[in-house]
């Protein structure tokens, strides 16, 4: 996926994150990935803080990753991108938790939208492959759980979330919540599963595999001096 490694950099005694130096295309970055066996909000929020403090120059983070897909615009493989819509930014975060105990889903917050050059190359991608944007006129992307809950209750929860915002849901996440508010970035999510009671692991490595793929095609869009 990438063109050139780089060698590393020194950098804060204390700076936990384990970072790659790439080159892709004319552009160089920086990866970082959350600790293994850490998921959620504060360590995606803790990844980024130290991205910033340890590189100061970076402009904006690309969020690759893999979600649940929810049928039926969606289907395994597919990527979901967050594009702002009306008053959604692409990523809208619930919190489950409370729906379990009022059995109504509560919108917990409001996280910022893409910069404007990344939704520009975006418009781009879109104008030179012909990209099929499943977007509706009140609702974009993805939806950021704030919680981990069984399937049978994340999936009754999941299906009455959908059902309240007239079937738009594409996409079922963690982390970006974590970011989007402390950091310029956007959200592309490879779909392995479809979110339900019957979601397993055998398509995490291919869902992360796509949303690589078009994160390196969408950089080909973005001008040098955009990073």
């Amino acid at each position: 996926m990438l063109d050139q490694r780089h060698v590393g950099l020194p950098k804060p005694r204390n700076d936990p994150n384990t970072d790659t130096l790439e080159s892709v295309g004319n552009h160089n970055v920086m990866i970082a990935c959350l600790p293994k066996g850490h998921i959620g909000n504060n360590s995606a929020a803790n990844i980024a803080s130290w991205m910033i403090s340890t590189f100061p120059s970076i402009k904006f983070a690309l969020m690759g990753g893999i979600g649940g897909g929810v049928p039926p615009k969606v289907r395994l493989g597919d990527i979901v991108v967050n594009i702002p819509v009306g008053q959604f930014p692409g990523v809208v975060q619930w919190d489950l938790g409370k729906a379990k105990q009022s059995r109504n889903l509560e919108r917990t917050g409001s996280l910022n939208n893409p910069p404007t050059s990344l939704l520009t190359a975006l418009t781009a991608l879109d104008s030179e492959h012909g990209l099929i944007w499943l977007q509706d006129t009140d609702l974009a992307g993805e939806i950021e759980r704030e919680m981990a809950d069984t399937c049978q209750q994340g999936y009754c929860s999941l299906n009455n979330l959908n059902k309240d915002l007239g079937g738009r849901l594409l996409c079922i996440g963690i982390e970006a919540a974590g970011l989007m508010n402390n950091f310029p970035s956007i959200v592309i999510r490879g779909s392995c599963d479809y979110a339900d009671s019957h979601k397993n692991k055998d398509g995490q490595e291919y869902g992360a595999a796509v949303a690589a793929a078009f994160a390196k095609k969408f950089l080909s869009f973005l001008q040098s001096n955009d990073l």
